[in-house]
């Protein structure tokens, strides 16, 4: 089991970025990073990364329809 921890970054074009995303299976980031992907259709409570399971610190963040991939932690 893989157990690698990537930081989001700026996209690469060409497909690369999530190319390069596929070989980890953790991402964390905070709240604003996260809900910055509403602008790209991003729904509440959604990985941004569908093979990966999120860890989104924030103290307010909660959503109605979560999936099991996205947890929000209290820092």
């Amino acid at each position: 089991m893989m157990t690698s921890v990537v930081l989001l970054a700026a996209e690469t074009g060409g497909g690369k970025y999530m190319t390069d995303l596929a070989g980890f299976d953790t991402v964390i980031m905070g709240k604003k990073t996260y809900e910055s992907g509403y602008r790209f259709g991003l729904q509440p409570g959604q990985p941004t990364y569908p093979h990966m399971t999120h860890y989104i610190f924030s103290e307010i963040l909660s959503f109605e329809n979560k999936n099991p991939k996205v947890n929000v932690l209290n820092p």
